[in-house]
């Protein structure tokens, strides 16, 4: 289970982390993430939500994790509390992931 998040999790992350977002607004280069508190679906969407600060309504599926990751670059969205500046790109550091495996 844990080896086919982590797949799933790479492949959906790296479009995302490669992206320039638009109208930044916080200075943000490195967004650390320990994988050892993801043990399954529901704990990696808690995980993601308390890092990057998703809406209190956050659906905790991917289609709304998608939703939240893509607003990094538009703080007037609200989906999270961090931010990109425009022409950066912020880096997701992937902490303690022999847990994933």
């Amino acid at each position: 289970m844990q080896a086919q998040l982590l797949g799933t999790v790479n492949s959906l992350l790296m479009p995302l982390i490669k992206i320039y977002f638009k109208k930044r607004t916080i200075r943000v280069k490195t967004v650390k993430l320990y994988c050892d508190h993801i043990k399954d679906w529901d704990s990696f969407h808690i995980e993601f939500a308390r890092v990057f600060g998703f809406p209190n309504f956050y659906g905790c599926n991917m289609n709304a994790w998608y939703d939240c990751l893509s607003s990094l670059g538009e703080p007037d969205d609200g989906m999270t509390s961090i931010h990109c500046e425009e022409g950066k790109t912020m880096t997701l550091q992937l902490k303690k992931r022999k847990n994933l495996q």
